[in-house]
């Protein structure tokens, strides 16, 4: 009765968030982002990664609009030319080389080790991505309004490359739309994406950025929502991120989200009544076995799947402006791989190695988010 009562709560929340994705969000107001006194940081942890960093970096000191940002790159075991490009690109290279392996260990012992001011601007993008022209803008301005964190919007830097790279861009498109709006509408917290979230200095100083788990950004999400503060949404911070483009490599990605929501899940599981918010986080991977549990029992409707189609698309529809439509026919066979890859998650947990995702570096376009025109 529990679990089916924690089921009917989630189910009709996310109703409500889809609606209330539907309407049109408010613009922060006037802001003189000169007011803005402290330091805007990136740090990027890499592993490897000399195909991309160099151009992420450049990207970022091309974009900025009052004074040009502090660039530090957390390079983990890297033996490739990533140090060398990274320090050539003007950024500052914090080199670890012991350890446990990994992006939440590589970016704890950073922040163990790195103090900033309370007024700082920190932002955490991933080695691969390109932000928006707007996004250092956006980021002042959405901490101006008052948010101490917040997490932008993830686009898709390959959207036509292929069939998956299109399925990704149209899962972050429905997820952005369909629950990180509706949130924000009420005021909400929303999840960290892994990318392009930004937080104050003086946060990061009391809830200090100590993670483990595989997915370090749910776990760092349910720290801060202990703590009594809200992750924002500021669809004004975009980031193009590149999705893999092999079956495999986006297999092994999905594997390690999936460990990382069943470790926290493990870890956290006495706070999970302690707010909506976190109920939705920690309930994701329990929620795909009891998903399995009623198609085992119950089947699964053909009428059922036309309407969880429709709706998926139509939301989807509203900022993708058609691109990576192909990839709408992989929406119904990876759902159920994903239901097996949670599944086996859930029996191998305990693995904690980070699986890396290669990057290229490879771009088609960007997206153009529907009514905002941002590029």
């Amino acid at each position: 009765n529990l679990m089916i009562l924690t089921i009917s709560i989630i189910f009709l929340y996310t109703i409500l968030l889809m609606l209330l994705g539907l309407l049109r969000q408010k613009s922060f107001g006037d802001f003189n982002i000169e007011e803005f006194q402290g330091e805007v940081i990136f740090v990027i942890a890499a592993h490897n990664e000399e195909k991309v960093i160099r151009d992420v970096i450049l990207n970022i000191f091309s974009n900025f609009s009052i004074k040009k940002p502090f660039v530090y790159v957390v390079a983990d075991r890297c033996t490739d030319n990533t140090i060398k490009f990274a320090n050539q690109a003007g950024a500052f290279v914090y080199e670890r080389n012991s350890g446990k392996p990994g992006k939440q260990y590589a970016l704890t012992e950073f922040f163990s080790n790195i103090q900033f001011n309370d007024e700082d601007i920190i932002s955490i993008i991933d080695a691969d991505n390109l932000i928006d022209k707007n996004y250092i803008k956006k980021m002042i301005e959405g901490h101006l309004k008052g948010n101490l964190v917040q997490q932008g919007y993830i686009a898709t830097k390959n959207i036509q490359e292929n069939i998956q790279t299109s399925w990704y861009s149209l899962n972050y498109f429905y997820m952005f739309r369909a629950v990180y709006r509706g949130r924000e509408f009420l005021k909400r917290c929303s999840v960290l994406g892994g990318t392009g979230w930004s937080i104050l200095g003086k946060v990061l100083k009391e809830v200090p950025f100590l993670v483990q788990s595989l997915t370090d950004d749910l776990e760092y999400t349910l720290k801060l929502r202990s703590a009594g503060y809200r992750v924002a949404f500021n669809s004004g911070m975009v980031v193009y991120d590149e999705k893999p483009t092999s079956l495999i490599a986006g297999l092994k990605q999905r594997l390690r989200w999936a460990r990382g929501q069943w470790q926290c899940l493990i870890k956290y599981w006495k706070i999970i009544f302690k707010d909506i918010e976190i109920m939705f986080l920690l309930s994701l991977p329990a929620l795909s076995l009891f998903y399995i549990y009623l198609i085992l029992k119950y089947g699964l409707t053909l009428h059922g799947l036309i309407i969880w189609m429709f709706i998926y698309l139509t939301m989807t529809l509203l900022d993708s402006k058609g691109k990576g439509l192909k990839g709408a026919f992989l929406i119904i066979p990876y759902f159920f791989l994903q239901l097996v890859i949670n599944l086996y998650a859930f029996l191998t947990f305990k693995k904690n190695t980070w699986i890396r995702t290669d990057h290229r570096g490879v771009s088609d376009d960007r997206v153009v988010l529907g009514g905002r025109g941002q590029r």
